[in-house]
């Protein structure tokens, strides 16, 4: 069985390391403290940054939700007991329905 805290904090691990590692690689290609000058526009970058994170997320969601979609639809053709759209037991369903 998985141990939850552990691979919390493993997923925390990985994360700080990799912000290290990406911190690294832009003091190594524009400078250690290129953003404090003031041609940095850091404000307007951190706002692109931004909007791509959210499609990112978009995206990510989106295709978590296919999946979710189909595994469900796969459960449920293959199940006795009658699935939500989710792959979850739909506690609303009444018997005999064909939903």
């Amino acid at each position: 069985m998985l141990d939850m805290a552990a691979l919390l904090k493993e997923g925390n691990v990985a994360f700080e390391e990799e912000c290290q590692a990406r911190h690294k690689r832009g003091a190594e290609k524009y400078g250690p403290v290129k953003f404090l000058e003031e041609d940095n526009d850091l404000a307007r970058m951190l706002m692109e940054e931004l909007a791509d994170a959210a499609n990112y997320a978009r995206y990510f969601y989106v295709r978590m939700y296919v999946i979710s979609r189909l595994a469900g639809e796969a459960l449920v053709a293959q199940a006795d007991t009658p699935l939500g759209p989710s792959g979850i037991v739909n506690p609303y369903r009444k018997e005999g329905s064909s939903d």
